[in-house]
């Protein structure tokens, strides 16, 4: 989706940054940590989108995932 990368939320120990990455259609969970390290692929998922995620209190992630779907419909004057 066009917003995908906008949904960003800080680490619980505040260390660095979370955020989707959408590559190929898919989307996976990436992890970019402040100590100059490489970027971190957290999930490996290979079809299917998620479109935003967030963490409970003890630290499960929750991710809406899904697919999008598109119609065309042509409305004419039927006169």
């Amino acid at each position: 989706p066009a917003n995908a990368n906008s949904v960003i939320h800080w680490t619980q120990d505040g260390s660095g940054v979370l955020f989707i990455d959408f590559r190929n259609g898919v989307t996976n969970l990436m992890l970019q940590s402040f100590d100059s390290s490489p970027t971190k692929q957290l999930t490996e998922f290979t079809k299917e989108q998620f479109y935003s995620f967030d963490f409970s209190p003890d630290g499960c992630v929750l991710l809406s995932r899904g697919f999008w779907t598109n119609d065309v419909v042509l409305i004419s004057d039927a006169r």
